[in-house]
């Protein structure tokens, strides 16, 4: 998969921060030891982009960012912050950590892919 066509999900498996503000970062969706790229110059998000804004940061990305698995558990996690019911967002957890320990994705007909 050629980067130019994975999706990052920023606060999930994609992480800005100031220079040198972290070590190391995990991916909030599987866990896993993010790859960092120092001191990366450009902007952090669509306002700073728009007005022409760059400024030296850190970057964090997970190496399973774009697979369908992944994927699929980030989307779930975004479910769960917006679903008001704990009976759900158990049942989710489940599905994600089944999904974690598999590395294969519970439903492969997901319009978004």
């Amino acid at each position: 998969m050629s980067k130019s066509t994975i999706h990052y999900h920023t606060g999930y498996d994609y992480f800005t921060p100031a220079v040198g503000e972290c070590k190391e970062m995990l991916c909030l969706a599987c866990g896993s030891k993010m790859k960092k790229k120092v001191c990366s110059y450009g902007p952090t998000g669509r306002a700073e982009a728009m007005s022409k804004g760059k400024h030296f940061h850190d970057t964090f990305v997970c190496k399973n960012s774009g697979k369908k698995w992944h994927t699929q558990v980030v989307h779930l996690l975004e479910f769960i912050r917006k679903c008001p019911s704990k009976v759900l967002s158990d049942l989710i957890h489940n599905e994600i950590e089944d999904i974690k320990k598999t590395k294969t994705p519970t439903k492969t007909d997901y319009s978004i892919w």
